[in-house]
């Protein structure tokens, strides 16, 4: 559907750019809150009562990302239950993120959801929330052994009791998606199944309440969920959920995420069902991200010969695991349908089965029935064969002909339909972009837009879209005085902001064939724009052409382009104007302390493994102590650089930190007492020299 230009400009604002506004608005330097006003921020920790606690004998069962799990007694129901703990809980708003999760969980009450059965506060302050102790064995490890050839495995999860188990974690997540709740993580080894058949979902950590303009089917008689107080806003902006079950609309900056999203990861929980594998190949979280990106799954009966799988269902999966949402199963039910159908012996939809496989199961359906129309079909042939064997070569002919004619037409008609249809399809993907400023590949939409505005029968709504994309081409491109004619030519409105940017750009630059100077561009990568997507996008996109476009460049007139893309990728606009180089050793020193970055490269879902935006500074040391950082991947620094200080540095995922840390090519790399385990601490010293200071010294 083709949006009108008039209702596409900055005040078009997305709901899914809220948690970001508000992140960059609560880490902006504010006056020291009163009490008052901390305990209005933390409305559900203010809420609870510390004397209710009674539980004892605690026992240390497991530790996630954000929380702990102990097995207690419930000394008042007198039975064993599971409690939760945050991992961090010195400030009200770290406990009520974690208090979000707990009222979530408790307000979705379904057989199938981990129930949550008492939400609190003990009496040193420490919020918890209790559950139901769960019993039995992940799914991931049924699935393993029974891949594995665990014969016990294969006898008691035969493949279709192992579907029964997946349509009941369907039934699950469609009761949440009425609820407008997306689950977000779903994966095997948040699926628990009980000795005596009870299947359960759990870990809502990364679920999101949503309207149902987010493809969610609400039940307008249940109780409405207030997205305000239950959503995670914390980390606005980051990558959330588990390589290889993770959609790509979530690996990307600022996907937006819709009931299909959860879609595709019951489309990859199947598929591990019926491989014991992943959709995509991958060694590393990196690849298989790349894979995703690019759609490269594989067809279950390719990724495992040997295993006799159902052509009908790999084909389920694969309908619910494709790249782009529209193509998926519309809904969670509609899944559940289609898994339904094989179980019942019909063929599913996704299967798009041709009359003999529909055949061949209404035969196994229906075997007496089908054994007399079997013998009354053969009698019938034969009669009509003794028929048809009087009839002349010429009539044989004739009606061959015929056929053939007939045919032919519909052959043509139905190529013709199909031909309209991908031309439709493809038009109105590249007038998503549009809309989007999502500029995936310059060259060939600048190319595209051309050859389709040289035809005279566009329509004329198109044409002013197809203009409005030829600015946008020209305004990443820094031809401001060409990308002002397309505006004017699709209607622009002139008080628009990015008309208004793109008019002082050309007054400053009135050649389009050369390119802003450094502090130029700093300038345009720190416009503001009130639709983060839609900046991003076309920012990003900006700053691979300016750096393309100019070669090598003084790291001092670098500086400011870096801070200034530093902060468009970490939604940190106008920070760091204090920041300096200082030369040493040969090189330079980058002093980052409490930035407020979780990442120092350009993350391009399109654009390859992304690039490093610090590279340019010719960096011999760098130091991003009490910084935000939490990802280290893909960083990528000159061959002379010797030191990373990462004193004050929280290491929420040791294993891909460590790893990509010993990557990159320095002499040393300095950590705080304790901010890593021994054994990745050993790991890492097998690669680079650590250096431990003690928590609250300096160094040097």
């Amino acid at each position: 559907m083709k949006m009108p230009m008039n209702e596409f400009n900055e005040e078009s604002l997305e709901f899914r750019d809220l948690g970001s506004r508000i992140n960059d608005f609560l880490s902006s330097e504010e006056t020291e809150m009163t009490a008052e006003e901390q305990s209005a921020g933390a409305p559900i920790l203010q809420s609870l009562d510390e004397s209710r606690y009674h539980f004892i004998d605690e026992e240390f069962l497991v530790a996630g990302g954000a929380k702990k799990i102990f097995k207690v007694y419930d000394s008042h129901a007198g039975r064993h239950v599971a409690i939760a703990n945050p991992r961090k809980h010195e400030s009200d708003p770290e406990k009520e993120e974690f208090l979000r999760e707990a009222l979530l969980t408790a307000k979705l009450q379904h057989p199938n959801i981990l129930p949550v059965y008492e939400v609190g506060v003990n009496s040193e302050g420490v919020p918890y929330f209790v559950m139901r102790l769960l019993e039995g064995a992940e799914l991931k490890n049924i699935i393993r052994e029974r891949t594995a050839g665990a014969a016990d495995d294969l006898s008691r999860y035969d493949l279709e009791t192992l579907l029964e188990i997946f349509l009941k974690v369907c039934d699950a997540v469609i009761y949440a998606h009425s609820r407008g709740v997306l689950h977000l993580d779903l994966k095997p080894s948040n699926i628990m199944v009980g000795r005596y058949g009870l299947v359960t979902l759990f870990d809502w950590g990364l679920a999101k309440v949503v309207g149902d303009d987010r493809g969610v089917q609400l039940d307008q008689a249940a109780e409405a969920f207030d997205p305000d107080l239950l959503n995670n806003i914390t980390y606005s902006g980051t990558m959330k959920g588990t390589p290889g079950y993770m959609a790509p609309e979530q690996v990307v900056d600022c996907g937006q995420v819709t009931a299909r999203t959860d879609v595709y990861a019951l489309g990859a929980v199947l598929y591990f069902i019926l491989t014991g594998t992943i959709p995509v190949r991958g060694g590393q979280a990196e690849e298989v991200i790349e894979n995703t990106l690019a759609g490269n799954v594989i067809r279950p009966r390719l990724r495992r010969p040997a295993h006799s799988i159902p052509r009908s269902l790999g084909a389920v999966a694969m309908k619910a695991l494709q790249l782009e949402p529209n193509e998926r199963y519309s809904s969670a039910q509609e899944l559940h349908d289609d898994v339904t159908r094989h179980l019942r012996g019909f063929a599913p939809l996704a299967e798009r089965a041709n009359v003999i496989k529909r055949s061949q199961l209404f035969m196994k359906r229906h075997n007496n029935m089908v054994f007399a129309f079997m013998l009354f079909g053969a009698l019938l042939t034969i009669v009509i064969a003794v028929s048809l064997a009087r009839v002349s070569v010429q009539r044989k002919q004739a009606i061959a002909a015929k056929q053939e004619a007939v045919y032919n037409l519909a052959l043509y008609k139905e190529e013709t339909k199909v031909s309209g249809k991908l031309y439709n399809e493809v038009q109105s993907f590249f007038i998503n972009s549009i809309l989007r400023g999502d500029i995936w590949n310059y060259n060939l939409m600048r190319r595209m837009v051309n050859n389709e505005l040289q035809k005279t029968d566009i329509e004329e709504q198109y044409k002013i879209q197809l203009y409005q994309m030829k600015a946008y081409l020209h305004f990443i491109n820094e031809e401001f005085s060409s990308a002002i004619d397309a505006f004017d030519s699709a209607g622009f409105d002139p008080k628009n902001n990015l008309y208004k940017r793109t008019v002082e750009f050309a007054e400053m630059k009135p050649d389009d064939s050369h390119p802003l100077n450094a502090g130029q561009f700093a300038a345009l990568l720190a416009m503001p724009y009130r639709n983060t997507t839609f900046r991003k996008n076309v920012l990003s996109r900006c700053y691979e052409r300016h750096m393309a476009r100019i070669g090598e460049i003084d790291a001092a007139a670098y500086l400011p382009i870096a801070i200034a893309m530093l902060n468009l990728t970490n939604d940190s606009l106008g920070w760091g104007d204090h920041v300096k180089l200082e030369q040493r050793n040969g090189g330079n020193h980058l002093d980052l302390k409490g930035a407020p970055y979780t990442t120092l490269r350009l993350s391009g879902s399109r654009w390859g493994k992304g690039a490093s935006i610090l590279f340019p500074l010719n960096l011999v040391s760098l130091d991003l102590s009490g910084s935000d950082i939490r990802e280290f991947h893909g960083l990528k620094l000159p061959d002379r650089f010797k030191e990373l200080i990462l004193l004050d540095v929280e290491f929420f995922d040791a294993e891909p930190n460590t790893y990509w840390l010993s990557q990159i090519p320095m002499d040393r790399v300095v950590i705080s007492e304790g901010a890593i385990t021994k054994f990745h601490l050993n790991r890492l010293r097998a690669k680079v020299e650590v250096i431990e200071v003690p928590r609250g010294a300096t160094y040097p």
